[in-house]
Parts: structure tokens; C-alpha cells; sequence
């Protein structure tokens, strides 16, 4: 095509017929517009390579909260109030605020709120409130339980838990070798409802003196979420988080760490407000034998409080008779 316009000019130039010339010169734009335009389509009808597939992402290795048939689980007075505010979801315990309407749960030195940030009206605030019951707070004391097994060997202190983990721990039978779908989704939706509960009051607390193994009680202000989900995985949506890892059947999970209410039972001085609590707790019914398991949950806390004594009584608030057990869990 070039050859042929080039002999065009070369013989409009010899004739030196000016019209002609510029009649000539036109037609080679239009040609070379064409040919331009004829070269990029046949650029674009080339199929195009698609990038190479992300590698799989690797499962962080992690101990389950509970072995062996139990498992470490915080209990300060804010555990307790928490688990009080969650069980009272269900229990229709939760008050409503008079300036926004929103929700929250009044306990000694500290409160449980549902805040405009995390839900746009109070209706969907309400209504994660009524989502809460026994099982949520099993979720919440095995992800407790999970922190405090993993925290020492994780990046930033934060420890990975899945739906799968929750729902392992709980006893929930599998279905062809997987949870179930509806299984999942309801494990994940709550470990999320969890994250957007905010904690506020105070507790007691204690700080070093100077003088060698003396401290002092001081009064620590609490505010901030009662579990600390990555902003990574705040921001993915649930569907995200139940599609399984590639390459393998679990489910994605969750980096996340307890709140700042943890911050006193996590440090040295700590070690009095941890308990060990018996995984038969978790695997009760939670509508069938909600009470049996209420009743597990107040002896783990007799259990620490009076973990130096060789046995105890517990004053039951039906019959009033004395239930005598041996404080060694064995």
C-alpha cells in the first residue's frame, strides 16, 4: 500500500497540477486514517491473557480456645457484665436511650451500647440486639478462650478465628464432612455483632508503687469495642468472609483482639481473673438447656473465686439447698 502511494505523488509532483496535488494528498490522510484505525482493531481483537490466579492463602495455625475438654476463659467483673448484656439480648434486658433511641445495657461501672456508627437507624441496632442469646455467648467466650491460647504467637497481638472454630468448639455436628451453610452464616454474623457492641465504664486496677513488690489500686476508665475486629475484615462482606479458603473446605475467618475492658486480666497481674471453664458448658442446647448452661457458667466464676479452698457451697436460689462440689475440676 505504501509502494502505490508513493508512486501517486511522484507523478502528481510531475505533472505540477496544484489541484491535483492537494486532491492526492487528501486521499493518502484518509488511507493512512484507515490503516491506523484497521491496525488498532486488530490490536483489540487479540484475546487478552488474564493476570495469574492469587496463590492460596495459608491457614494461621491456631490452637482451638478448647482442648481436651476445657478451655482458659477470662472472668472479671466486666466478663461478667458482658456476658449479663449478651444473655439479655434474648431476655429483652436492654433499654433504650432517650436521646437517639438506640440501645443500650446498664451493669455495675459499666454499659454496653449499640452506636450510630456501626448502624445507620435504631431499628437495626434493636434488632442485632434480639439476635443475642446463650449461643452468642458461647461464641463469645471461645473467642475469648482463642485469644488467650494465641495472642503471644501472632502479628500485632491478634489471634484468627473462623466460623468453623466456633462451631467445632460448640459440638455442631458437620454435614458431609462440612458445616452447614446456614451454620456458618449465623457463626460469622455474630462473631461481626460482637464487634459492634462498645463497652464504657470503669474498673479497678492496679500500678506499681517504686517500692519492690508493691502496687497500688487504681480506677482504670474502659471505652472501646468488647471485640476489636481487623478493619480489613469489618470492611469485607459477610459473603466474603463465609467463602471457603482457597484450596481447602474452611471457611475465611477473622483477625481480631478483645477490647480494652481485657486489658487487666491480660497482663502480668492477671493471672487471678482467668478461670477454667468445662467445654460441656458450650455443648447445651441453647433454648433446651439454657439453664443448665447459665448454671455452668456461674459455678466457672464460684470455681475462680474460690479456687484456694478445698471445697464450696453454692446457696441455689430454687430450693435453697446446699450443692457441695470439690474444687479440683478433675
Amino acid at each position: 500500500m505504501h509502494a502505490a502511494l508513493y508512486l501517486e505523488i511522484a507523478a502528481v509532483r510531475h505533472a505540477f497540477e496544484p489541484s491535483l496535488i492537494q486532491a492526492t494528498w487528501d486521499r493518502i490522510i484518509e488511507r493512512l486514517e484507515e490503516e491506523g484505525a484497521l491496525t488498532e482493531r486488530r490490536r483489540s481483537s487479540k484475546p487478552v491473557t488474564p493476570p495469574p490466579a492469587p496463590s492460596p492463602t495459608p491457614t494461621p495455625a491456631m490452637q482451638p480456645g478448647f482442648h481436651s475438654g476445657w478451655g482458659t476463659t477470662p472472668n472479671s467483673l466486666t466478663t461478667r457484665a458482658a456476658i449479663l448484656a449478651i444473655q439479655g439480648g434474648a431476655d429483652g434486658k436492654w433499654l433504650e436511650n432517650p436521646e437517639n433511641g438506640f440501645p443500650y445495657f446498664a451493669a455495675p461501672a459499666t454499659n454496653f451500647l449499640m452506636s450510630p456508627g456501626d448502624y445507620q437507624t435504631a431499628d437495626a441496632a434493636w434488632s442485632a440486639v434480639r439476635s443475642l442469646d446463650d449461643a452468642a455467648v458461647d461464641t463469645f467466650m471461645i473467642l475469648c478462650s482463642h485469644y488467650i491460647a494465641n495472642r503471644a504467637h501472632t502479628r500485632d497481638g491478634l489471634a484468627f478465628a473462623t466460623p468453623d472454630d466456633v462451631l467445632s468448639q460448640r459440638g455442631i455436628a458437620k454435614h458431609k464432612r462440612a458445616y452447614k451453610p446456614e451454620h456458618r452464616e449465623e457463626a460469622a454474623q455474630t462473631i461481626l455483632t460482637l464487634g459492634t457492641i462498645t463497652v464504657e465504664g470503669h474498673r479497678d486496677g492496679f500500678e506499681p508503687t517504686g517500692r519492690k513488690g508493691k502496687s497500688k489500686r487504681v480506677r482504670v476508665t474502659l471505652e472501646g469495642k468488647l471485640l476489636e475486629i481487623s478493619l480489613k475484615a469489618r470492611q469485607q462482606t459477610l459473603s466474603d468472609d463465609l467463602a471457603p479458603i482457597p484450596g481447602t473446605d474452611k471457611a475465611a475467618g477473622f483477625w481480631y483482639r478483645l477490647g480494652p475492658w481485657a486489658q487487666g486480666f491480660l497482663g502480668a497481674d492477671g493471672a487471678a481473673q482467668l478461670a477454667q471453664a468445662s467445654q460441656a458448658i458450650l455443648r447445651y442446647h441453647a433454648k433446651n438447656q439454657r439453664h443448665q448452661k447459665r448454671i455452668g457458667w456461674y459455678l466457672v466464676w464460684i470455681f475462680r473465686i474460690n479456687r484456694g479452698a478445698q471445697r464450696f457451697q453454692v446457696r441455689t436460689p430454687v430450693s435453697y439447698t446446699h450443692l457441695t462440689l470439690p474444687t479440683n475440676r478433675e
